[in-house]
């Protein structure tokens, strides 16, 4: 789920840098090869660990069963990026804050996680607030400063200064969950029976 999330992006570049006269060559090039990086190198490393989780399962597991399950990965991956494109292609322009909202919850899976597994202290917080606050600067640059250079390219280019303040809330409470997930347990916000 959060290679979904964390990719479309730079698909979605690539796609509108081929279909824009206007947008630089360069755009295509760094998108195109983020994805290259992530089809050779990320799913590699994703077949590892599921290798892994399944050695440590105590499964012990054919190469043909293995190799079964990473296609259906394959599969599923690469399905829900088509989707994932196919509906933020239709939707970005009428619910353009809804769509950011979307592509910036990658800390989602990692609290469903935890509340599957139960862990106690998967992140350490600093990484939690670094990578926040890292992956925020981007969508305030582009959406918030007015003269960024997202204006040279395209002169009427948005500013979205409401979309910037619910990324920002969406963002912090991601990251209250999660540090609420090492302090209080990975269920506390789920209510006792």
């Amino acid at each position: 789920m959060v290679a979904i999330v964390v990719h479309v992006y730079p698909i979605s570049m690539l796609l509108e840098s081929l279909t824009q006269i206007s947008a630089p060559p360069l755009t295509a090039m760094v998108a195109f090869l983020k994805l290259l990086i992530f089809c050779v190198i990320e799913m590699k490393y994703m077949v590892i660990i599921m290798q892994a989780r399944l050695n440590a399962a105590g499964n012990n597991v054919s190469t043909n069963d293995l190799r079964r399950r990473v296609t259906a990965m394959h599969f599923r991956f690469y399905v829900a990026l088509m989707a994932a494109i196919f509906g933020l292609w239709h939707l970005r322009e009428n619910h353009r804050t809804l769509c950011i909202l979307v592509l910036y919850s990658f800390w989602v899976p990692q609290i469903i996680q935890n509340i599957i597994t139960e862990t106690r202290r998967p992140l350490h917080k600093n990484y939690i607030y670094g990578m926040s606050v890292t992956r925020l600067i981007a969508p305030i640059y582009t959406l918030a400063i007015p003269n960024n250079f997202f204006k040279e390219i395209e002169p009427d280019f948005p500013v979205d200064y409401f979309s910037c303040q619910m990324l920002v809330l969406w963002l912090g409470f991601q990251a209250a969950v999660l540090i609420g997930q090492s302090r209080y347990g990975a269920r506390f916000m789920i209510p006792r029976r």
